[in-house]
């Protein structure tokens, strides 16, 4: 967390929580905390630690990915390039 910034889109955070991922916090502004919305970053590491989208639950799938899609600007398209990518590095490490 940076000062005062939300996690998922830099605006004024209204606090920090734990996210729904995981065991760990992250700053909010109100409208991510309200929409279900994850840092996007995270929201990549956990699909990719999970080995793709089919194996999250229908909420992180239904709620929270699209959610943080619309409050971050990014596209279906960017977080499947994203995850495509992050996998390809996972797995030349041997992850």
């Amino acid at each position: 967390m940076s000062g005062n910034t939300c996690d998922v889109c830099g605006k004024t955070a209204a606090g920090v929580c734990c996210s729904a991922l995981g065991a760990v916090s992250f700053a909010y502004c109100g409208e991510c905390a309200a929409a279900g919305a994850e840092p996007y970053g995270i929201l990549v590491g956990t699909i990719v630690a999970l080995d793709g989208i089919e194996r999250v639950s229908e909420w992180t799938r239904d709620v929270c990915l699209p959610a943080t899609l619309a409050r971050t600007g990014k596209t279906r398209a960017d977080f499947d390039a994203a995850v495509q990518r992050e996998m390809a590095i996972w797995n030349e490490q041997g992850g």
